[in-house]
């Protein structure tokens, strides 16, 4: 879909003018014989998260088992794992030390001169970006080696020749016990070890950040197997991610981590469906998922889709009036004139 389209869509169901039954839409059951036991529309809600990697609660439902997993498709025998810190000597700030590591790629360098100049080949790695408690960097680098037990080591000299700007660890995984404790530890806390927690917690300055801060990254291991197929859950919020994304993009605002996560949870996503999927609409309304789901009678959770709940118009009218956004209201309407036009048997 074009931007033009997008703008278009958005327009219509954010701007136009409000019709004089905005404020109470006439929901008024006529034709109700051709609705069954006047049920006519589905009401989806899913809780509006930032999905930010550097968010606490977004980042252990989804992204550190996504992590944990990358981490466990290696082979535990050849890994090597090195943790690379930073010389406080050598930057004012954390903010200054993680800028320069970025700019100069000095990770992605390392293993490339490692494999061009001394044959530190590998199969796979990745690494993962946590901080100290005093707001400077650290990485830990898992790499997987095509030889595995002692002939994976890459030696701690080589590893100090191309990362200069402070010290370096390198370690092995003992046992697959171990590995999968390791694995486990991450994707249930986030960080590989300790117990407050600020390794994956950004500093103050990296909230206020108003660039993106890359988490993690690697080379990703291709399997030669297939992409498993999306639900219709995912289908449907992938699309409209991407019609999001389309119409943020025409006038991009620049933000930070502490206003994204801020606000994760403040909203719901919500979407009115009708004809077995064939009409209806979808949109972000200012109101909490926790109290959305208290107005919906009878709701169930749907795997990949979210919370589902067949409503009438007596429960649209509650909604509409609990929540009073006039673009709700508007899209309210507007389906069940297209409801009512059609004549549609439900």
């Amino acid at each position: 879909m074009s931007a033009e389209v997008v703008r278009r869509w958005y327009f219509i169901h954010s701007q136009k003018e409000s019709p004089s039954n905005l404020v109470n839409p006439n929901l008024d059951n006529k034709g109700s014989q051709s609705r069954k036991e006047n049920k006519s529309i589905e009401i989806r809600i899913r809780k509006c998260r930032c999905n930010s990697t550097w968010c606490p609660e977004c980042f252990k439902m989804r992204g550190s088992r996504k992590v944990a997993d990358r981490i466990r498709a290696m082979n535990w025998r050849s890994i090597r794992h090195v943790v690379l810190t930073i010389d406080r000597k050598l930057f004012n700030s954390g903010k200054e030390a993680y800028e320069y590591v970025s700019k100069e790629k000095l990770i992605n360098r390392m293993l490339r001169n490692l494999k061009r100049s001394h044959g530190i080949d590998y199969r796979d790695y990745i690494y993962i970006l946590e901080f100290h408690k005093d707001g400077f960097p650290h990485w830990h680098l898992l790499v997987e080696r095509y030889v595995q037990g002692k002939d994976a080591m890459i030696g701690g000299d080589l590893l100090r020749k191309y990362w200069t700007v402070g010290s370096v660890s390198e370690g092995y995984v003992k046992s697959e016990k171990h590995y999968k404790e390791l694995s486990g530890y991450y994707e249930k806390n986030g960080y590989f070890d300790g117990k407050e927690g600020h390794q994956g917690t950004l500093p103050e300055w990296a909230l206020k950040y108003e660039k993106s801060i890359r988490r993690y990254d690697g080379k990703r291991k291709d399997t030669g197997e297939e992409k498993p197929e999306m639900t219709k859950g995912e289908k449907m919020e992938k699309e409209m991610k991407a019609k999001e994304k389309e119409v943020k993009g025409i006038n991009r605002v620049r933000t930070t981590y502490e206003i994204i996560i801020n606000k994760c949870g403040s909203q719901t996503q919500i979407e009115m469906v009708a004809m077995g999927g064939m009409a209806g609409f979808g949109m972000m309304v200012d109101y909490e998922y926790r109290k959305m789901k208290k107005l919906l009678r009878g709701a169930v959770y749907e795997e990949g889709i979210g919370v589902v709940a067949d409503v009438d118009y007596n429960d649209i009218r509650k909604i509409c009036s609990e929540i009073k956004d006039e673009r709700l209201i508007q899209n309210v309407v507007m389906l069940d004139a297209f409801i009512r036009e059609n004549q549609i048997i439900i």
